[in-house]
Protein backbone atom coordinates (compact mmCIF):
# COMPACT_ATOMS: atom_id res chain seq x y z
CA UNK A 1 0.00 0.00 0.00
CA UNK A 2 1.23 3.81 -0.95
CA UNK A 3 2.47 5.29 2.32
CA UNK A 4 2.64 2.65 4.49
CA UNK A 5 5.83 4.04 6.25
CA UNK A 6 3.60 6.97 7.08
CA UNK A 7 0.86 4.73 8.51
CA UNK A 8 3.22 2.82 10.32
CA UNK A 9 3.99 6.18 12.17
CA UNK A 10 0.88 7.41 12.29
CA UNK A 11 -0.17 3.89 14.14
CA UNK A 12 2.59 3.89 16.24
CA UNK A 13 1.84 7.42 17.75
CA UNK A 14 -1.93 6.82 18.38
CA UNK A 15 -1.08 3.16 19.99
CA UNK A 16 1.29 5.73 22.41
CA UNK A 17 -1.83 7.90 23.03
CA UNK A 18 -4.61 5.18 23.67
CA UNK A 19 -1.93 3.31 25.81
CA UNK A 20 -1.66 5.99 27.90
CA UNK A 21 -2.46 5.46 31.64
CA UNK A 22 -5.14 8.30 32.90
CA UNK A 23 -4.68 6.52 36.26
CA UNK A 24 -1.41 8.29 36.29
CA UNK A 25 -3.35 11.80 36.87
CA UNK A 26 -4.69 11.43 40.87
CA UNK A 27 -7.12 14.02 39.78
CA UNK A 28 -11.01 12.66 38.75
CA UNK A 29 -11.62 15.83 37.18
CA UNK A 30 -8.26 16.22 35.78
CA UNK A 31 -8.00 12.79 34.24
CA UNK A 32 -11.09 13.14 32.46
CA UNK A 33 -10.89 15.81 30.62
CA UNK A 34 -7.11 15.02 28.93
CA UNK A 35 -8.97 11.54 28.28
CA UNK A 36 -11.38 13.89 26.26
CA UNK A 37 -8.27 15.24 25.23
CA UNK A 38 -6.24 12.15 23.83
CA UNK A 39 -9.83 11.53 22.23
CA UNK A 40 -9.46 14.31 20.20
CA UNK A 41 -5.81 13.71 19.53
CA UNK A 42 -6.93 10.16 18.53
CA UNK A 43 -9.52 11.28 16.10
CA UNK A 44 -7.35 14.37 14.81
CA UNK A 45 -5.05 11.40 13.74
CA UNK A 46 -7.66 9.30 12.13
CA UNK A 47 -8.63 12.20 9.64
CA UNK A 48 -4.69 12.69 8.83
CA UNK A 49 -5.28 8.85 7.67
CA UNK A 50 -8.20 9.72 6.34
CA UNK A 51 -6.74 12.96 4.15
CA UNK A 52 -3.94 10.27 2.98
CA UNK A 53 -6.68 8.33 2.05
CA UNK A 54 -9.34 9.90 0.15
CA UNK A 55 -7.03 13.64 -0.74
CA UNK A 56 -3.70 11.63 -1.85
CA UNK A 57 -3.49 7.92 -2.37
CA UNK A 58 -6.91 7.80 -3.87
CA UNK A 59 -6.71 10.42 -6.80
CA UNK A 60 -3.12 9.26 -7.02
CA UNK A 61 -4.09 6.11 -8.03
CA UNK A 62 -6.79 7.42 -9.96
CA UNK A 63 -3.98 9.31 -12.33
CA UNK A 64 -1.98 6.08 -12.04
CA UNK A 65 -5.21 4.26 -13.96
CA UNK A 66 -5.36 6.77 -16.16
CA UNK A 67 -2.00 6.73 -17.43
CA UNK A 68 -1.35 2.62 -17.68
CA UNK A 69 -4.77 2.80 -19.77
CA UNK A 70 -2.85 5.26 -22.29
CA UNK A 71 0.29 2.74 -22.04
CA UNK A 72 2.59 4.51 -19.61
CA UNK A 73 4.08 3.08 -17.03
CA UNK A 74 3.00 4.97 -13.55
CA UNK A 75 4.23 4.57 -10.09
CA UNK A 76 1.84 5.47 -7.25
CA UNK A 77 4.65 6.80 -4.75
CA UNK A 78 5.94 8.30 -7.57
CA UNK A 79 2.60 10.16 -8.62
CA UNK A 80 2.30 10.90 -5.07
CA UNK A 81 6.08 12.60 -4.24
CA UNK A 82 5.11 14.21 -7.47
CA UNK A 83 1.52 16.14 -6.98
CA UNK A 84 1.35 15.71 -2.83
CA UNK A 85 4.59 16.38 -1.67
CA UNK A 86 4.29 19.34 0.71
CA UNK A 87 0.84 17.60 1.64
CA UNK A 88 2.41 14.38 3.05
CA UNK A 89 5.44 16.35 4.66
CA UNK A 90 3.04 18.73 6.45
CA UNK A 91 0.79 15.43 7.16
CA UNK A 92 4.07 14.27 8.89
CA UNK A 93 4.49 17.49 10.90
CA UNK A 94 1.10 17.70 11.85
CA UNK A 95 1.41 14.05 13.58
CA UNK A 96 4.31 15.00 15.56
CA UNK A 97 2.68 18.15 16.65
CA UNK A 98 -0.17 16.03 17.97
CA UNK A 99 2.13 14.07 19.68
CA UNK A 100 4.13 17.01 21.03
CA UNK A 101 1.07 18.52 22.12
CA UNK A 102 -0.24 15.67 24.09
CA UNK A 103 2.95 14.91 25.86
CA UNK A 104 3.23 18.28 27.51
CA UNK A 105 -0.39 18.01 28.59
CA UNK A 106 0.03 14.48 30.60
CA UNK A 107 3.75 15.45 31.49
CA UNK A 108 3.23 19.14 32.57
CA UNK A 109 5.94 21.40 34.23
CA UNK A 110 3.14 23.13 36.14
CA UNK A 111 1.30 20.85 38.49
CA UNK A 112 -1.59 19.36 37.71
CA UNK A 113 -3.12 21.33 40.76
CA UNK A 114 -2.95 24.59 39.51
CA UNK A 115 -6.20 23.87 36.97
CA UNK A 116 -8.08 24.04 40.01
CA UNK A 117 -7.56 27.35 40.45
CA UNK A 118 -7.90 28.07 36.54
CA UNK A 119 -11.32 26.52 36.72
CA UNK A 120 -12.52 28.03 39.70
CA UNK A 121 -12.17 31.38 37.84
CA UNK A 122 -14.45 29.56 35.08
CA UNK A 123 -16.76 28.82 37.88
CA UNK A 124 -17.10 32.03 39.10
CA UNK A 125 -18.28 33.31 36.22
CA UNK A 126 -20.37 30.29 35.66
CA UNK A 127 -18.63 28.60 32.71
CA UNK A 128 -18.32 25.19 32.54
CA UNK A 129 -16.18 23.44 30.13
CA UNK A 130 -12.85 20.87 30.03
CA UNK A 131 -9.60 22.77 30.60
CA UNK A 132 -6.38 21.72 30.01
CA UNK A 133 -3.06 22.97 30.70
CA UNK A 134 0.05 22.61 28.21
CA UNK A 135 3.74 23.58 28.52
CA UNK A 136 4.69 25.35 25.59
CA UNK A 137 6.69 28.08 24.24
CA UNK A 138 4.13 30.94 25.34
CA UNK A 139 0.79 31.99 26.88
CA UNK A 140 -1.62 31.53 24.87
CA UNK A 141 -5.04 29.60 24.89
CA UNK A 142 -7.10 27.83 22.04
CA UNK A 143 -10.34 25.54 22.04
CA UNK A 144 -9.79 21.82 21.40
CA UNK A 145 -11.21 22.46 17.67
CA UNK A 146 -8.50 24.89 17.13
CA UNK A 147 -5.82 22.83 18.68
CA UNK A 148 -6.76 19.83 16.09
CA UNK A 149 -8.18 21.05 13.09
CA UNK A 150 -6.00 24.42 12.57
CA UNK A 151 -2.81 22.37 11.63
CA UNK A 152 -5.13 20.16 9.26
CA UNK A 153 -6.40 23.37 7.18
CA UNK A 154 -3.16 23.29 5.44
CA UNK A 155 -3.93 19.98 4.39
CA UNK A 156 -7.53 20.18 3.67
CA UNK A 157 -10.46 22.81 2.37
CA UNK A 158 -13.01 21.27 4.53
CA UNK A 159 -16.36 21.14 2.38
CA UNK A 160 -14.97 22.32 -0.83
CA UNK A 161 -13.44 20.39 -4.14
CA UNK A 162 -10.57 20.94 -5.67
CA UNK A 163 -8.58 19.39 -9.41
CA UNK A 164 -7.06 16.29 -9.18
CA UNK A 165 -4.05 17.44 -10.48
CA UNK A 166 -3.33 16.37 -14.61
CA UNK A 167 -6.87 15.75 -14.68
CA UNK A 168 -10.47 18.09 -14.58
CA UNK A 169 -11.66 15.71 -12.12
CA UNK A 170 -12.73 16.66 -8.63
CA UNK A 171 -12.38 15.02 -5.39
CA UNK A 172 -14.70 15.79 -2.88
CA UNK A 173 -12.62 16.00 1.05
CA UNK A 174 -15.53 17.29 2.64
CA UNK A 175 -16.29 13.92 4.47
CA UNK A 176 -12.64 13.62 5.77
CA UNK A 177 -14.14 14.40 8.80
CA UNK A 178 -16.51 12.03 9.04
CA UNK A 179 -17.27 10.15 12.10
CA UNK A 180 -14.24 12.13 14.57
CA UNK A 181 -15.80 14.45 16.39
CA UNK A 182 -13.63 16.97 18.02
CA UNK A 183 -15.21 18.09 21.82
CA UNK A 184 -15.18 21.47 22.89
CA UNK A 185 -12.79 22.79 25.59
CA UNK A 186 -9.95 24.55 25.71
CA UNK A 187 -6.17 24.46 26.62
CA UNK A 188 -4.31 26.70 28.36
CA UNK A 189 -0.26 26.80 26.92
CA UNK A 190 2.03 28.31 29.28
CA UNK A 191 5.98 28.84 28.71
CA UNK A 192 7.37 25.72 30.11
CA UNK A 193 10.60 27.31 31.48
CA UNK A 194 8.65 29.73 33.30
CA UNK A 195 6.17 27.66 35.16
CA UNK A 196 8.11 27.89 38.33
CA UNK A 197 8.09 31.53 37.99
CA UNK A 198 5.40 32.50 40.11
CA UNK A 199 5.50 35.83 39.24
CA UNK A 200 3.97 34.89 35.32
CA UNK A 201 1.30 32.35 36.95
CA UNK A 202 -1.04 35.59 36.67
CA UNK A 203 -0.83 35.54 33.07
CA UNK A 204 -2.52 32.22 32.92
CA UNK A 205 -5.50 34.21 34.80
CA UNK A 206 -5.10 36.40 31.68
CA UNK A 207 -5.76 33.96 29.32
CA UNK A 208 -8.65 32.42 31.16
CA UNK A 209 -10.51 35.94 30.72
CA UNK A 210 -10.20 35.61 27.01
CA UNK A 211 -11.86 32.14 27.11
CA UNK A 212 -14.46 33.80 29.40
CA UNK A 213 -15.21 36.72 26.91
CA UNK A 214 -14.98 34.27 24.23
CA UNK A 215 -17.91 31.95 26.07
CA UNK A 216 -19.72 34.89 27.42
CA UNK A 217 -19.21 37.52 24.52
CA UNK A 218 -18.11 40.20 27.14
CA UNK A 219 -16.61 43.37 25.32
CA UNK A 220 -19.47 42.54 23.13
CA UNK A 221 -22.08 42.68 26.11
CA UNK A 222 -20.44 46.10 26.51
CA UNK A 223 -20.13 47.40 23.12
CA UNK A 224 -23.84 45.80 22.57
CA UNK A 225 -24.84 48.55 25.51
CA UNK A 226 -24.37 51.28 22.84
CA UNK A 227 -21.09 52.24 25.55
CA UNK A 228 -18.31 54.56 23.21
CA UNK A 229 -14.67 52.71 24.27
CA UNK A 230 -11.95 55.38 23.52
CA UNK A 231 -10.10 55.01 19.88
CA UNK A 232 -6.66 53.70 19.91
CA UNK A 233 -6.41 52.93 16.23
CA UNK A 234 -8.30 54.43 13.61
CA UNK A 235 -8.65 50.92 11.72
CA UNK A 236 -11.68 49.21 13.23
CA UNK A 237 -10.18 45.84 13.31
CA UNK A 238 -7.43 46.43 14.94
CA UNK A 239 -8.75 48.84 17.60
CA UNK A 240 -11.14 46.31 18.52
CA UNK A 241 -8.55 43.83 18.98
CA UNK A 242 -6.21 45.98 21.17
CA UNK A 243 -9.54 47.28 23.35
CA UNK A 244 -10.31 43.73 23.58
CA UNK A 245 -6.44 42.87 24.87
CA UNK A 246 -6.74 46.40 27.61
CA UNK A 247 -10.06 45.03 28.35
CA UNK A 248 -9.07 41.77 29.01
CA UNK A 249 -5.78 42.99 31.40
CA UNK A 250 -8.20 45.38 33.43
CA UNK A 251 -10.47 42.41 34.35
CA UNK A 252 -7.72 40.18 35.05
CA UNK A 253 -6.40 43.25 36.96
CA UNK A 254 -9.30 43.57 39.14
CA UNK A 255 -9.83 39.76 39.60
CA UNK A 256 -6.51 39.10 40.43
CA UNK A 257 -5.43 41.94 42.57
CA UNK A 258 -2.69 44.42 42.54
CA UNK A 259 0.18 42.33 41.78
CA UNK A 260 -0.91 41.36 38.49
CA UNK A 261 0.55 44.87 37.81
CA UNK A 262 4.09 43.29 38.95
CA UNK A 263 3.64 40.15 36.22
CA UNK A 264 2.79 42.13 33.51
CA UNK A 265 5.74 44.35 33.67
CA UNK A 266 7.79 40.99 34.23
CA UNK A 267 6.29 39.30 31.10
CA UNK A 268 6.70 42.45 29.10
CA UNK A 269 10.54 42.25 30.44
CA UNK A 270 10.96 39.03 29.84
CA UNK A 271 9.98 38.60 26.06
CA UNK A 272 10.09 41.74 23.56
CA UNK A 273 6.97 43.07 22.83
CA UNK A 274 5.99 45.29 20.02
CA UNK A 275 2.46 46.38 18.98
CA UNK A 276 0.97 44.34 16.22
CA UNK A 277 -2.11 44.24 14.72
CA UNK A 278 -3.63 41.99 17.57
CA UNK A 279 -2.14 43.95 21.08
CA UNK A 280 -1.20 47.63 21.27
CA UNK A 281 1.34 48.90 22.35
CA UNK A 282 2.92 47.88 25.93
CA UNK A 283 2.36 51.43 27.72
CA UNK A 284 -1.20 51.13 26.88
CA UNK A 285 -1.67 48.12 29.00
CA UNK A 286 0.33 48.68 31.59
CA UNK A 287 -1.03 51.91 32.76
CA UNK A 288 -4.67 50.59 32.45
CA UNK A 289 -3.29 47.77 35.18
CA UNK A 290 -1.71 50.84 36.61
CA UNK A 291 -4.73 52.86 36.87
CA UNK A 292 -6.51 49.73 38.83
CA UNK A 293 -3.73 49.62 41.56
CA UNK A 294 -3.38 53.37 41.96
CA UNK A 295 -7.27 53.93 42.54
CA UNK A 296 -7.99 50.67 44.45
CA UNK A 297 -8.01 50.74 48.36
CA UNK A 298 -9.81 47.93 50.64
CA UNK A 299 -10.44 49.16 54.51
CA UNK A 300 -10.73 45.75 56.39
CA UNK A 301 -7.69 44.51 55.82
CA UNK A 302 -4.16 45.29 55.21
CA UNK A 303 -3.27 42.72 52.39
CA UNK A 304 -4.25 44.99 49.51
CA UNK A 305 -2.26 48.08 50.67
CA UNK A 306 1.16 46.06 51.40
CA UNK A 307 0.69 44.40 47.94
CA UNK A 308 -0.12 47.78 46.34
CA UNK A 309 2.89 49.42 48.14
CA UNK A 310 5.39 46.59 47.34
CA UNK A 311 4.18 46.56 43.74
CA UNK A 312 5.27 50.20 43.28
CA UNK A 313 8.12 49.90 45.21
CA UNK A 314 8.98 46.64 42.75
CA UNK A 315 8.15 48.11 39.42
CA UNK A 316 7.02 51.76 39.92
CA UNK A 317 10.31 52.99 38.33
CA UNK A 318 10.20 50.43 35.33
CA UNK A 319 7.00 51.66 34.76
CA UNK A 320 7.88 55.76 34.24
CA UNK A 321 10.47 54.72 31.95
CA UNK A 322 8.44 52.49 29.77
CA UNK A 323 6.06 55.21 29.41
CA UNK A 324 8.89 58.03 28.93
CA UNK A 325 10.13 55.54 26.29
CA UNK A 326 7.12 55.29 24.78
CA UNK A 327 6.41 58.79 24.32
CA UNK A 328 3.08 58.56 26.45
CA UNK A 329 1.16 61.15 25.30
CA UNK A 330 -1.78 63.47 27.44
CA UNK A 331 -4.51 61.79 24.96
CA UNK A 332 -3.30 58.68 25.23
CA UNK A 333 -3.70 59.06 29.32
CA UNK A 334 -6.82 60.52 29.00
CA UNK A 335 -8.40 57.87 26.81
CA UNK A 336 -6.71 54.77 28.90
CA UNK A 337 -8.02 56.44 32.27
CA UNK A 338 -11.56 56.89 30.61
CA UNK A 339 -11.57 53.64 29.61
CA UNK A 340 -10.62 52.30 32.61
CA UNK A 341 -13.36 53.57 33.98
CA UNK A 342 -16.04 52.35 31.60
CA UNK A 343 -14.84 48.65 31.99
CA UNK A 344 -13.92 48.84 35.60
CA UNK A 345 -17.67 50.58 36.16
CA UNK A 346 -18.94 47.88 34.29
CA UNK A 347 -17.06 44.92 35.65
CA UNK A 348 -17.95 46.35 39.34
CA UNK A 349 -21.62 45.90 38.25
CA UNK A 350 -21.76 42.21 37.26
CA UNK A 351 -20.52 41.40 40.72
CA UNK A 352 -17.68 38.87 39.73
CA UNK A 353 -15.98 37.28 42.66
CA UNK A 354 -13.23 39.98 42.42
CA UNK A 355 -9.87 40.21 44.52
CA UNK A 356 -11.77 42.53 47.00
CA UNK A 357 -14.55 40.25 47.61
CA UNK A 358 -12.29 37.55 48.29
CA UNK A 359 -10.53 39.69 50.68
CA UNK A 360 -13.69 40.32 52.54
CA UNK A 361 -14.68 37.14 52.33
CA UNK A 362 -11.49 35.45 53.69
CA UNK A 363 -11.64 38.48 56.70
CA UNK A 364 -14.69 37.53 57.43
CA UNK A 365 -15.31 34.06 56.85
CA UNK A 366 -15.91 33.19 60.55
CA UNK A 367 -19.08 35.04 60.11
CA UNK A 368 -20.23 33.27 56.96
CA UNK A 369 -20.20 30.02 58.61
CA UNK A 370 -23.45 27.84 57.86
CA UNK A 371 -22.52 24.60 59.87
CA UNK A 372 -20.19 23.48 62.63
CA UNK A 373 -18.78 21.56 60.31
CA UNK A 374 -17.49 23.91 58.14
CA UNK A 375 -13.48 24.23 58.01
CA UNK A 376 -12.47 27.41 58.53
CA UNK A 377 -9.15 28.44 58.21
CA UNK A 378 -7.24 31.28 60.93
CA UNK A 379 -7.26 34.83 59.23
CA UNK A 380 -3.70 36.10 58.72
CA UNK A 381 -2.10 39.64 58.15
CA UNK A 382 -0.16 40.13 55.15
CA UNK A 383 3.17 39.58 57.33
CA UNK A 384 1.81 36.49 58.80
CA UNK A 385 1.09 34.89 55.14
CA UNK A 386 4.55 36.00 54.59
CA UNK A 387 6.44 34.48 57.24
CA UNK A 388 4.32 31.09 57.72
CA UNK A 389 5.01 30.48 53.64
CA UNK A 390 8.38 32.02 52.71
CA UNK A 391 9.92 31.84 56.36
CA UNK A 392 8.52 28.66 57.90
CA UNK A 393 7.18 26.85 55.09
CA UNK A 394 3.56 26.10 55.92
CA UNK A 395 1.10 25.61 53.25
CA UNK A 396 -2.51 27.33 53.77
CA UNK A 397 -5.45 26.70 52.77
CA UNK A 398 -6.54 30.34 51.32
CA UNK A 399 -7.56 31.66 48.07
CA UNK A 400 -4.55 31.12 45.38
CA UNK A 401 -5.20 34.78 44.50
CA UNK A 402 -4.28 35.75 48.27
CA UNK A 403 -1.17 33.89 48.57
CA UNK A 404 -0.14 34.78 45.43
CA UNK A 405 -0.39 38.28 45.79
CA UNK A 406 1.68 38.02 48.88
CA UNK A 407 4.46 36.17 48.06
CA UNK A 408 4.74 38.47 44.39
CA UNK A 409 5.09 41.40 46.64
CA UNK A 410 7.61 39.30 48.89
CA UNK A 411 9.39 37.39 45.69
CA UNK A 412 12.71 38.66 46.73
CA UNK A 413 11.96 35.73 49.80
CA UNK A 414 11.03 33.34 47.76
CA UNK A 415 13.24 30.12 46.25
CA UNK A 416 11.47 27.47 44.09
CA UNK A 417 13.30 24.74 45.48
CA UNK A 418 12.24 25.61 48.65
CA UNK A 419 8.26 26.97 48.41
CA UNK A 420 7.42 25.45 44.91
CA UNK A 421 5.77 23.10 46.26
CA UNK A 422 4.37 24.94 49.57
CA UNK A 423 2.59 26.79 46.57
CA UNK A 424 1.15 23.99 45.46
CA UNK A 425 -0.11 22.15 48.86
CA UNK A 426 -2.07 25.61 49.54
CA UNK A 427 -3.90 24.85 46.40
CA UNK A 428 -4.64 21.43 46.78
CA UNK A 429 -5.47 22.17 50.70
CA UNK A 430 -7.81 25.78 49.00
CA UNK A 431 -9.61 22.73 47.04
CA UNK A 432 -9.98 20.30 49.39
CA UNK A 433 -11.45 22.76 51.70
CA UNK A 434 -14.06 23.75 49.48
CA UNK A 435 -15.29 21.27 48.64
CA UNK A 436 -15.79 20.16 52.10
CA UNK A 437 -17.42 23.10 53.24
CA UNK A 438 -20.04 22.67 49.74
CA UNK A 439 -20.61 19.19 50.85
CA UNK A 440 -21.00 19.60 54.98
CA UNK A 441 -23.49 23.25 54.05
CA UNK A 442 -25.87 21.41 51.59
CA UNK A 443 -25.61 18.30 53.75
Amino acid sequence: MPLDSVYDHIDFIMGQIKQWKSSSVPYPGIRKNLVLSADNHVNGLSIIKNVLSKAIIKPAKGIQERLEKEGKKADVEDIIRRHWFRQVTECYHVVERFNFDFSNQISPVLPFETHYWIQSVFENWKTYFPLVLEASNQFVNHSFKEKILDPLAPLIEVGLDYTIPGTLEKVNVSDVLEGFKVSSGYVISYIRGEAKNVLLWPILIHEAFHIIDREKNLVGSLLGQDVKLPVFSEVKDINSRWVQEIFIDIFSAKYFGPTYLISLVNYFERLPYVQTIDHPEMALRIRAVQEYVTTTDVEYTDIFDKCKSHCFEIVGEKIKNFLAAADFSVEKEEKIIEMYKIVSGWFDELNPYSFRMALKNYQLQKNDEKSEKTFVDPVYSFSEIADLVLTNQVSLAIDPRILLNVVMAQYQRYDPEKHFEIMTDSILKWKIRREWNKIVCCS
